[in-house]
């Protein structure tokens, strides 16, 4: 059993010989289609087929089978400078906060001394 790794699609769409039933009615050869457009005032049916080729790959490893697919997404790409830029931001808000903290428990501590001493 073999697994599709990647496909390429060409769409095309070619004018029918309708006197030519199967295949043979389509010729890739024959000229493209024309649609009217605006112009167009009824229904206009597209017969359409497709075909498909298979082409194995034997250089294609097992491990690599996905990196067609991730190289095509340019989003994959990792944003090193956000995500650093994001932790400093993080680590900052934090020590600032904690800043705070330390200052309004010191001066909660200092009050309660002082009571403790009257």
């Amino acid at each position: 059993m073999k697994t599709i790794l990647k496909t390429n699609l060409k769409p095309a769409i070619y004018s029918i010989d309708h006197q030519k039933e199967g295949p043979e009615g389509c010729d890739p050869g024959s000229p493209p289609l024309g649609i009217p457009g605006p112009a167009l005032t009824k229904e206009l049916k597209i017969k359409y087929t497709f075909s498909v080729t298979w082409k194995e790959n034997p250089k294609v490893k097992w491990t690599s089978r996905w990196d067609y697919i991730l190289e095509s997404m340019p989003h994959t790409n990792i944003q090193w400078f956000s995500i650093m830029n994001s932790l400093v931001i993080v680590v900052f808000l934090s020590g600032m906060v904690a800043m705070i903290m330390l200052r309004t428990l010191h001066k909660d501590i200092a009050r309660y001394n002082q009571v403790d001493n009257l």
